[in-house]
């Protein structure tokens, strides 16, 4: 395999790899969570949000790039595969723009002692759309390893 593809294919596992390992951290924190009290949750969820408004863009952008870098430049099977991690990691972005950050502004104006009466579903929403992304995300990481190992042979 020559070199170029190589490195693509190996920062594709990589960024796809990092991010689901993220995502089902926070997915397993998140759910950890949910015995918390209405008043320790929004303060705990709003800490976790303000970080992650910060990481999460650039870790998007990092993950689809590595996948597209290596879906131009696989051939064959290997390619197919890596079209799956690229769909896999572009569900990802989507389900975060169109679910999750809509949730995530709602809930940035919460205070304790001030939700709403019914904020447990939308913590409930937000959990289900986050394990959503981390099932589309061990896919992406999965397909990019396997287009990886596919071509080395």
């Amino acid at each position: 395999m020559p070199v170029l593809i190589r490195l693509a294919s190996s920062f594709a596992v990589l960024a796809t790899g990092l991010l689901a390992g993220v995502m089902l951290g926070v997915a397993m924190e998140q759910q950890t969570a949910q015995t918390l009290s209405a008043n320790c949750w929004i303060v705990h969820q709003n800490l976790n949000d303000h970080l992650f408004r910060l990481v999460m863009p650039i870790a998007f952008v990092i993950s689809v790039a590595g996948a597209c870098s290596a879906l131009f430049l696989h051939r064959g099977s290997a390619r197919v595969w890596m079209v799956g991690g690229v769909v896999a990691s572009l569900l990802v972005v989507l389900i975060t723009i169109v679910f999750e950050v809509p949730l995530n502004d709602m809930m940035a104006q919460w205070r304790p002692g001030h939700l709403p009466s019914d904020w447990s579903l939308s913590r409930d929403a937000w959990l289900r759309n986050h394990w959503w992304r981390t099932l589309f995300g061990v896919f992406a990481f999965l397909f990019s390893t396997i287009a990886d190992r596919v071509d080395i042979h």
